[in-house]
């Protein structure tokens, strides 16, 4: 963790010094606090999301330059839990919609049509979980 918030703290001070800007500067472009600032570029906290992503967007970082373990703390917790619970709740609305349709289905056909969607739906929620989608949403 310690490793993580030294490279963000020389990534953010060197590209802050390549625009020419004081620690002061990019506080009021950020909006954020200037104790913020100090704070990160001395590495003594981690930001959230929040605060990365105004920084990043400021200071024109790319969201590649930074790797995994500085990217996102716990991301791939989270993505997991995510991809686990999306893929059961379908499930279970699933299988509650067939239980509760006394006319649906009506062949073998449709119950696999229907099947069929549901295993679509769940694979692009995956893939969207896992190539990031959502993180660049916010």
């Amino acid at each position: 963790m310690e490793a993580t918030k030294e490279k963000l703290a020389s990534l953010v001070k060197g590209s802050r010094r390549e625009k020419g800007l004081t620690q002061a500067k990019l506080a009021e472009i950020t909006g954020l606090s200037l104790r913020s600032i100090q704070r990160i570029e001395k590495a003594e906290v981690y930001p959230r999301d929040y605060t990365l992503n105004k920084i990043m967007e400021v200071l024109q970082i790319p969201l590649y330059s930074l790797d995994k373990d500085v990217n996102s703390q716990g991301s791939l917790g989270k993505k997991i839990i995510l991809s686990v619970s999306s893929g059961l709740i379908i499930l279970l609305l699933s299988m509650a919609f067939i239980s509760q349709s006394p006319t649906f289905p009506e062949t073998h056909f449709e119950l696999y049509l229907f099947w069929s969607a549901v295993v679509i739906l769940i694979s692009l929620i995956q893939w969207m979980v896992w190539n990031e989608i959502f993180a660049r949403l916010n």
